[in-house]
């Protein structure tokens, strides 16, 4: 992820919502992970195939990284902004 496609969520007040952060999400993993609405399951590739992310381990770690690269990046802006 470049610093300014996903920083342009903290530079372009319309794009600081849930949902536009949300689609930055999808975009970032959408080769990794998958929600099957009709099941309310997470499915997570393993490699080789789709698989049941039941406990959600594998979905909740792609998000917790995902929430730390927006912080580290909007850390590295924060200077230019002064």
């Amino acid at each position: 992820m470049s610093i300014a496609a996903s920083s342009s969520w903290l530079l372009v007040e319309t794009f600081r919502n849930d949902n536009h952060l949300a689609t930055g999400f999808v975009d970032a993993n959408h080769g990794h992970l998958r929600f099957v609405a009709s099941w309310g399951k997470w499915l997570a590739w393993d490699g080789r195939r789709w698989q049941l992310d039941d406990s959600e381990v594998h979905v909740m770690r792609i998000a917790r990284e995902w929430a730390n690269s927006l912080w580290a990046e909007a850390g590295l802006l924060l200077p230019s902004l002064n």
